[in-house]
């Protein structure tokens, strides 16, 4: 009688299985580690920005008629104080100090690794009197809010400067009853600023603009446009930006800290929020 030999049953080993799925878990746990260090980086930037009709980040501001002073960017205003910028926006990297007028420049960037930043915060005595965003805070813009347009691009919506100066590179416009600032190399625009509006400019060779063309002709600059600029031989008038009053002091040296030096106390009263 055959007597039937016992197939043994041939077994494939699982450990290259185990291997592989351990070896595939370990990469998505180093992936999704890596966007968590990485992505909100860029996403808690605006994350708390609240949305409203005047943030610079969810509406085009320029191009429509505007006032500075309404106007905020990542929920920064103009006349803001240090708490209130840290506490919107947390640690600032780099932050200028000078050793003039307590003057900071608090700098945000939306990739840490590059050397550009997004937004500047300019404090003068503790209080926000400037502030700056550039090419890298676009992916965050739209229209004519974004830098990198052309000069004619702001006339179309703005119109023509109060003031423009020659600066090394480029132009300075200073649209000065909105309290905008716009910086141009010969790329188009490279920078916006809001300031406080209806400011003391420095005297200077008036704007004339040839209507057609929508350039600015014969500007000359003696100095780059300062806020720190003063002088002490004439009488200024000045708002405390945390109550809106607003007075003339003998000269810009009795002027108290926390107060910014306005053109027209009557003018200024009425462009506050």
């Amino acid at each position: 009688m055959a007597v039937k030999k016992a197939q043994k049953k041939s077994t494939t080993p699982l450990w290259p299985f185990i291997v592989g799925a351990a070896v595939i878990l370990i990469a998505l746990v180093v992936v999704a580690v890596l966007s968590l260090r990485i992505a909100p980086q860029e996403h808690d930037f605006i994350k708390n920005v609240p949305q409203t009709a005047t943030e610079l980040v969810y509406n085009d501001i320029l191009s429509q008629p505007f006032v500075s002073t309404n106007v905020t960017v990542l929920g920064v205003r103009l006349g803001d104080n240090e708490e209130t910028v840290f506490a919107a926006l947390g640690q600032a990297s780099p932050v200028e100090k000078f050793d003039f007028g307590q003057i900071q420049n608090w700098h945000y960037k939306t990739d840490p690794s590059m050397n550009e930043s997004a937004v500047v915060y300019h404090f003068e005595d503790g209080v926000v009197t400037r502030i700056s965003w550039g090419r890298s805070l676009n992916s965050y813009l739209q229209g004519n809010s974004t830098v990198g347009l052309e000069k004619e691009d702001i006339y179309a919506t703005q119109g023509a400067p109060e003031r423009a100066y020659d600066i090394p590179f480029g132009r300075f416009l200073v649209y000065n009853n909105a309290g905008l600032e716009v910086y141009l190399d010969r790329y188009g625009i490279n920078q916006y600023a809001l300031v406080m509006p209806n400011r003391r400019l420095p005297s200077t060779t008036p704007v004339q603009e040839n209507k057609t063309q929508h350039t600015v002709l014969e500007v000359t600059l003696p100095a780059l446009l300062s806020d720190t600029t003063t002088s002490c031989d004439y009488p200024t008038e000045a708002m405390n930006l945390a109550s809106g009053e607003c007075k003339e002091f003998a000269s810009y040296c009795d002027k108290p800290d926390h107060w910014v030096e306005v053109n027209n106390c009557k003018q200024q009263k009425r462009i506050l929020p």
